[in-house]
């Protein structure tokens, strides 16, 4: 069973310091973001397909930062910051991009493109709760929650 901890990842600089661990510039930190994670959810007790659910979702996350949040004069930056508590391993991720709900794509019907909104459609499969907050300092937050018995 998953015990109640934080992490905390921001992909600006190298170092591992409890409660806070930050990862190497832009997204480009993301496969070591992930390895943190990993350890993070693992050194918690999460079970295997928790920590596959995590992986997933956090990589279509930052798909769609890439996507939606990048410029050509500005590279996407991302903070992603995971707990456990109350029976769900919940992961967030932030981006200083534009304001972008993704959650709209999931009411919004296709815009004709196949891969419209697909990203969001592996994330809701994965989750059993998304959540989309425009935050005080001007990011996008999504919060990704993973039943731990399920």
């Amino acid at each position: 069973m998953c015990t109640g901890q934080t992490l905390l990842l921001d992909q600006n600089e190298l170092a591992l310091a409890a409660p806070r661990i930050a990862l190497g510039r832009g997204i480009a930190g993301l496969e070591a973001a992930q390895d943190h994670l990993t350890q993070f959810l693992r050194s918690a007790g999460c079970h295997k397909r928790i920590l596959y659910r995590a992986e997933i979702v956090v990589k279509e996350t930052v798909a769609n930062i890439r996507q939606h949040g990048e410029r050509a004069d500005r590279p996407a930056r991302a903070w992603v910051e995971a707990w456990i508590g109350d029976q769900r391993a919940v992961i967030a991720v932030e981006d200083d991009g534009p304001p972008f709900d993704p959650m709209r794509l999931m009411k919004a019907p296709p815009n004709g493109s196949a891969d419209a909104g697909r990203g969001m459609r592996v994330i809701r499969r994965n989750t059993d709760d998304v959540r989309y907050i425009r935050t005080q300092t001007g990011r996008n937050r999504l919060e990704l929650h993973i039943g731990l018995n399920g």
